[in-house]
């Protein structure tokens, strides 16, 4: 839906070469750090699909973009993504980081996209692995129903998916 362009085209090859270690470099590396904040969303949308590329080789600096785009971040697009991609693989590598980060970004945006996966994710956090900050922020959901009722009312969808399927909803 973002069309070509030359910087969405780059962002996804640097991802690309910087999932190499004979292809890394700090310049690589520095340029996906600028595409990370490019003015245009179909830009920061590629790097937040990419971004894991960095792990195995640039892991400090893949959890520095990721955190800065859970914080600046304001396209929910993009925000679902960075949610649903990065962060929902990262749960098992750090459940506390991935939860502190997505239960703020779910406390400052509205856009429903961003919102439906930030609670799918926080609902799993809870649900299966009793993640604190999750766990209290599924809580305020539920028991604030009025406030925002579709988020209630995914969060609950999630539970009874969770409840009848077992294992399989999880993050």
């Amino acid at each position: 839906a973002w069309g070509l362009s030359p910087r969405i085209e780059a962002a996804k090859g640097l991802c690309h070469l910087a999932w190499k270690e004979s292809t890394s470099s700090d310049r690589v590396v520095g340029r996906i750090q600028e595409l990370a904040s490019d003015p245009a969303p179909g830009v920061r949308f590629a790097v937040a699909q990419g971004i894991l590329q960095l792990y195995d080789h640039h892991r400090e600096v893949m959890w520095t973009v990721i955190e800065a785009m859970a914080q600046s971040e304001e396209h929910g697009k993009v925000l679902a993504t960075l949610i649903a991609h990065p962060l929902q693989r990262l749960i098992p590598v750090s459940d506390e980081r991935v939860g502190r980060m997505v239960v703020d970004i779910l406390s400052r945006c509205s856009k429903e996209p961003a919102r439906d996966s930030g609670i799918a994710l926080v609902t799993g956090l809870h649900v299966y692995r009793d993640e604190a900050q999750a766990t209290a922020l599924a809580r305020k959901i539920a028991t604030e129903a009025n406030l925002r009722p579709r988020d209630t009312l995914h969060q609950m969808q999630l539970v009874q998916s969770a409840i009848a399927h077992g294992g399989d909803a999880r993050p």
